[in-house]
């Protein structure tokens, strides 16, 4: 799921039930120099959080009793335990969704790509498709195709240099060059 924990916890309504979203957190706190984890006082103010919206959501959190005696760990533990909550809840919740929608279990899918394509055998390959795997001095030779070059990232700088770019140079490559062939068996 790529979303942020914060908007996951929207999508998927937590604060409908009894679980309630994200918390908000002055992250720029505990960065400060002279903030200590066992740190007890004033409650930190709106420029310590990523907006007033952030800022509003806290203090909406936030009794009057507390604003003096604003407990740094006991809300870090608070915020910790939440996130966790909200996550397992989130993933809970999809979870049903794909079951309900595809009947398949996400706990045996550690990806979204072995998601899809647990979704795709169950319910869309027919029993007369079949899906080719290779093997041998085929699959060896196809793998060699698609094994690039070493991939860097640079700071581009520098003066009269030309830069080239290929986009699809591999699926351009297969579509005009002849492929290996064999016959596939189901697995």
């Amino acid at each position: 799921m790529t979303s942020s924990l914060e908007n996951l916890g929207k999508t998927f309504a937590l604060n409908k039930g009894k679980f309630e979203n994200k918390l908000s957190f002055p992250y720029k706190f505990v960065n400060e120099p002279y903030i200590n984890y066992d740190y007890i006082g004033e409650s930190p103010g709106l420029n310590y959080f990523d907006g007033i919206n952030s800022y509003k959501t806290f203090l909406n959190n936030l009794n009057s009793e507390n604003m003096s005696k604003w407990n740094l760990k006991r809300e870090t533990i608070k915020y910790c335990e939440q996130d966790c909550r909200t996550l397992y809840f989130a993933i809970l919740e999809f979870s049903k969704e794909i079951y309900k929608e595809f009947r398949v279990d996400i706990s045996h899918t550690p990806t979204i790509s072995s998601l899809a394509f647990r979704v795709f055998r169950t319910n869309f390959l027919k029993e007369q498709n079949y899906i080719a795997k290779l093997s041998g001095s085929v699959y060896y030779f196809i793998y060699q195709g698609y094994y690039g070059g070493a991939v860097d990232a640079y700071v581009p700088y520098g003066e009269n240099i030309k830069g080239y770019d290929v986009n699809s140079l591999y699926p351009n490559s297969m579509f005009n060059n002849p492929m290996p062939t064999g016959n596939p068996y189901y697995f």
